[in-house]
């Protein structure tokens, strides 16, 4: 909700001017929200900038839904329950890559150990080829 008041300032005896102040309300108990229509309905929420909303309990919210904004210049996380930034989650991610790529090598070795062929019964020696490949 958001309290809107007129005010009338005027210039001379003809001319008036109308200025209306949008004033953003705290609707729940530790709230706060910040801009034009912004609105922080949910407690100890925070809306920050023109049309954020905050209807979740315990959130920030920089925008809302049709209207999502870039939060810039993060910092990289110290704490569990600090933000990430794109940065760091691509670098999780490259790590991930190369863990798989492993996995997947060592996968087609082992096929490829099944695939040899065991020595006839009653034979003393065997030769036997076993292919596996995985891209690359």
């Amino acid at each position: 909700m958001v309290l809107t008041a007129p005010y009338f300032y005027p210039l001379s005896d003809d001319i008036e001017i109308l200025v209306e102040i949008n004033i953003p309300l705290i609707n729940r108990s530790g709230s706060s929200a910040v801009g034009a229509n912004a609105v922080a309905s949910a407690p100890n929420s925070v809306a920050p900038g023109a049309g954020s909303v905050a209807s979740e309990a315990n959130s920030v919210s920089v925008g809302s839904p049709g209207n999502e904004r870039t939060i810039t210049n993060v910092a990289p996380g110290v704490n569990p329950s600090d933000a990430v930034n794109m940065s760091r989650l691509n670098s999780v991610q490259d790590s991930v890559n190369s863990v798989a790529r492993t996995a997947y090598s060592g996968i087609a070795a082992a096929t490829a150990l099944t695939m040899i062929p065991e020595v006839d019964q009653g034979k003393t020696l065997s030769v036997g080829i076993g292919m596996g490949s995985y891209q690359g």
